[in-house]
């Protein structure tokens, strides 16, 4: 039994701000925070609505660095009003492998290792960026408590 469902997923439109970090916790940790208010400040600005919770799309696999953005999803047609530094994509409609972490952000990398070996079991490969999304706030609710989507693209 896996630990995965494979599904389908809609476009999703975000406002970002791109990062590039070591894989210390502590430095992405803070990165993300950084990442995330200036954000939301943009956002604020421009008078955007959050379509959703916060996300992070990792452009680069793990490594000694790696790249992701970091930021929250909004309606497709408030794209344009990124700015500020603040940028904006989305990510098209893709078949993914989709998995909820439940805990500390810092134990997120075992579900990965998990869920990978899984895949390649399985003979699935993840095909692009993969991505999460953070479904309740660490700020809000204990790190036990913590729920993260994790969406690995395969095809």
């Amino acid at each position: 039994m896996s630990d995965y469902t494979i599904v389908t997923t809609a476009p999703l439109a975000y406002l970002y701000v791109e990062k590039t970090t070591s894989m210390d916790q502590n430095e992405i940790g803070t990165a993300m925070g950084e990442g995330f208010q200036k954000v939301y400040t943009q956002m604020m600005v421009a008078e955007v609505t959050p379509s959703g919770q916060a996300l992070s799309v990792y452009l680069t696999p793990p490594g000694d660095k790696m790249t992701y953005h970091v930021g929250f999803s909004i309606a497709e047609d408030e794209l344009h009003k990124a700015g500020n530094g603040v940028s904006g994509a989305v990510l098209p409609t893709r078949r993914v492998v989709k998995c909820t972490h439940q805990g500390p952000y810092d134990q997120l990398s075992a579900t990965y290792t998990r869920i990978m070996a899984q895949m390649e079991s399985e003979g699935l490969q993840c095909t692009g960026p993969s991505w999460e999304i953070y479904v309740n706030d660490p700020a809000t609710v204990e790190p036990d408590a913590l729920l993260t989507e994790i969406y690995m693209p395969i095809d």
